[in-house]
Order: structure tokens, then C-alpha cells, then sequence
């Protein structure tokens, strides 16, 4: 009798064993919750990255779950409050101080330093998710790409016009020279093509400041310094290009035009996320080139990174940091998991190939690469999406003429510094 009823209740509890894992998954699974904002990466994400490290790592679930931009980072704060955040979540470069300060984020220093040869990588892009100072401060994420921004140039209008195609030592007084010979007016909007264009963005705007001599803030991120001589002297120069020179299209609300689509723009400044947008026209050959110089001597790249961080509310550190190490090693750092538009973190998986991808377009892809030593200086906290937006702003009514230069800049100055204060 008594072997029998032990009999029944290993048959009892086996059963019971298979019902819970049935309901709740194998006891010795873990699931990760991840984050993040919706983008091309979700197709590549679920279909590549995410099988790939759960192959590697038996035993361990990724749940990515991704949202629109507005609407992930709502939800981020609400979860913040309640402290029901993911184990992991994508992290911008404009909120990271932000969330750092603020204790939503894990100090993840010393899994880097035991884990991580930090000279494999790009310093500018470890350099955005350090706080508070971004040369010496503990990581708060971990960076997975490098993105940034370079001339783009259509190599048919060039060929036409028998114009020489832009040069690493090219200056911003060659990029007016050329568009002046590269634009022609038309009755017909059809069929003007023009020299060049530019927008109020941030993307066109730090890059030709910077490389004037002049700043946003100060190097302690505390301070506007917007309004300069020589600040003023680089929103001129764009300020002539459009309406003396007139060889950029009068600019619009929006501060990302790409009107370089059209085909008859010559030249303007993008960022690396639109190198794939271009991959497929065949009405015009194109190519891209480093950002051109500046009075001053500087080349200045607006440069940054989207990083990964582990959140307060992870329950299980080591098996999230098993996911960064995962999407920042070898094997993550694929142009399958990053797409072609976004520089791997990773020195040698940028420099690769696979990443280069030689003989399609753009030719001179490793451009972006030559050009990060000399990005422009890191302004991305204190505040920058709220004073970014008073910054974009003060430059579309500078270079549309709703305000003369001099009033927007101080304008500029006052609204940037109240943010900057309200940061500290």
C-alpha cells in the first residue's frame, strides 16, 4: 500500500511539474524584458538578433516589445514612477542624464570594465553614455552603433555641370563655389535644380557652427554661448546661400527636407540614416564626402549613439548584461542586426565588408569612419531635447528672415540658458 500511494504521488507531482511549466515555462528559463523604440531594427531584431543570442544562450527568453517614439518614452516615465521598468531599454543620447540622474538607470561600470576591452570600440560613442562627465564618469548603458552626419552629393548633376566632385580639404566657401555653378532656375519648379540645401535642423546647423569657431554651450554643458561673432558669421553664410545667392530652396517648417531625393539638389548635408533610403534611385548616380571645413580649421561631424541600458527594476543584471555583451560582440555587430545606416560600435565589424558592403553605393562609405575623430563636441544633455527645440526654433526664423540674426542668436541665448538652469 505504501508503495503504491508513493507511486501515486510521484505520478502527482510529476504531473504537477509538467501543468506549472506549462503555465509559467520551464522553471530554469529566464525572460528578459526589452524595450524599445520602433524603427527599421524591429524586423531585423526579432528575425536575427534575438534567435541568434537565445541560441547562444540556452536557457535565457528576450521579450522585445516596441513602440512609437512619443508613446516609449510616456510609458517609460509612468514605469519609472512605479518602478515596473523593463530589464533592459534602448537609451537616446537626449535622455540619458536625465534618467541617470534620476536613478532609473544602472551604474554598469564594472561589467565593463571585467567584460568589455573599451580600445575594441569607439571612444565617442562610450563618451555619450557616461555621467555626469562624460571622460571619467561610471557607464550607464552600453552604446551599439555610431551615427553621424556627411555630405551627400549628386555625382550626375556634378558631371553635368563639369564641377570637381568634393574633396576631403574641401571648406564651406568650395561648397558655395560649386553650388553658385551647380544651380539652375527654371520657370518651372520641375526642373530648377539647385546648388545645395539646407534646413534649421541640428543635423545641418551644429556642424557649420562648430566648424566656424563658434558653440551651442559650454564645455561644462552649464552655460549658451550661442550668441558669438562667430556663430553669427555661420547662420550668415546659410543665410546668404538661400536668399543672396539663392542657391538652396527657401526653408520650410520641417528640419529634415532630404530634398537631395528629388534629384536636383547637388549637394546637401544628411545623416548616415538616410544611406539606405538612396540605395535604390537610379535616376541619378550619388556619393557622399566629409563635412566641409571651416574658417576656423575645424571639420565638425555631429556625431552620437543609441546605447542599451539595464534599468532599476531589473530583476536579473547578469543574464540583461549577457544580452549587451551578445549585441555589442562579433557576433551581434552585423549589418544584419544594425542595418547599413548605422556605424557598428565595434572598430573591426566597421571596418568590415560586411559593413562597407564595396561596390555598392555610397563609394566612399568609410568616410563616415575617417571623419569621427573629428565629430563635434558632445552637447546632448542639460536639458537638449526641450532646448534643442527652442535652438531650432530661433534658426528657422534667422534663415527664413522672420527675425534679423542678431535678435534670434540673443533670443536663442535666453531661451537655451533658462533650460540649461532649470537642468543644473
Amino acid at each position: 500500500m505504501m508503495r503504491k500511494l508513493g507511486l501515486l504521488l510521484t505520478v502527482l507531482l510529476l504531473l504537477s511539474s509538467i501543468l506549472a511549466s506549462m503555465a509559467y515555462g520551464d522553471a530554469g528559463e529566464t525572460t528578459i524584458t526589452f524595450w524599445g523604440w520602433q524603427g527599421e531594427l524591429e524586423n531585423a531584431w526579432l528575425t536575427h538578433l534575438i534567435p541568434d543570442f537565445e541560441a547562444a544562450n540556452p536557457g535565457i527568453k528576450v521579450d522585445l516589445v516596441m513602440m512609437p517614439w512619443q508613446q516609449y518614452w510616456q510609458k517609460v516615465q509612468t514605469s519609472m514612477a512605479s518602478d515596473t521598468l523593463p530589464d533592459l531599454m534602448t537609451m537616446s543620447v537626449a535622455y540619458l542624464d536625465l534618467y541617470a540622474k534620476n536613478g532609473a538607470l544602472m551604474d554598469i561600470s564594472n561589467y565593463v570594465k571585467s567584460d568589455i576591452d573599451q580600445s575594441k570600440y569607439y571612444e565617442s560613442g562610450l563618451e555619450t553614455v557616461r555621467y555626469p562627465d562624460t571622460k571619467t564618469g561610471p557607464e550607464y548603458a552600453f552604446p551599439w552603433n555610431v551615427v553621424g552626419n556627411c555630405l551627400y552629393y549628386n555625382k550626375t548633376l556634378f558631371d553635368a555641370a563639369g564641377v570637381a566632385h568634393p574633396t576631403d580639404d574641401w571648406t564651406w566657401e568650395d561648397v558655395r563655389n560649386a553650388a553658385i555653378k551647380l544651380t539652375q532656375i527654371t520657370e518651372s519648379p520641375d526642373t530648377t535644380t539647385y546648388g545645395f540645401a539646407v534646413d534649421n535642423g541640428y543635423t545641418v546647423m551644429d556642424s557649420i557652427i562648430y566648424s566656424y569657431g563658434g558653440a551651442i554651450v559650454s564645455p561644462d554643458l552649464k552655460t549658451c554661448v550661442i550668441n558669438s561673432p562667430e556663430t553669427k558669421k555661420a547662420v550668415q553664410f546659410i543665410y546668404d546661400l538661400i536668399h543672396t545667392d539663392k542657391v538652396s530652396p527657401a526653408i520650410n517648417l520641417s528640419t529634415d527636407t532630404m530634398a537631395f531625393a528629388s534629384g536636383r539638389v547637388a549637394m546637401e548635408i544628411g545623416g548616415a540614416w538616410s544611406l539606405e533610403s538612396f540605395g535604390d534611385t537610379t535616376n541619378f548616380d550619388w556619393d557622399i564626402a566629409k563635412m566641409p571645413i571651416g574658417p576656423s580649421g575645424n571639420r565638425c561631424m555631429r556625431a552620437w549613439s543609441d546605447s542599451i541600458a539595464i534599468t532599476k527594476s531589473c530583476k536579473n543584471p547578469d543574464k540583461a548584461w549577457d544580452f549587451i555583451k551578445f549585441l555589442v560582440g562579433e557576433k551581434g555587430q552585423t549589418k544584419e542586426n544594425l542595418s547599413g545606416t548605422r556605424i557598428p560600435i565595434l572598430l573591426s565589424a566597421s571596418t568590415s565588408d560586411n559593413w562597407l558592403n564595396p561596390g555598392s553605393k555610397p563609394e566612399h562609405k568609410i568616410k563616415l569612419l575617417e571623419a569621427l575623430p573629428e565629430s563635434s563636441p558632445f552637447v546632448f544633455r542639460g536639458g537638449w531635447g526641450e532646448w534643442n527645440t527652442v535652438y531650432e526654433s530661433e534658426m528657422f526664423s534667422a534663415l527664413s528672415g522672420e527675425k534679423p540674426i542678431d535678435q534670434a542668436l540673443a533670443d536663442a541665448q535666453v531661451g537655451i540658458q533658462e533650460v540649461l538652469d532649470s537642468n543644473q
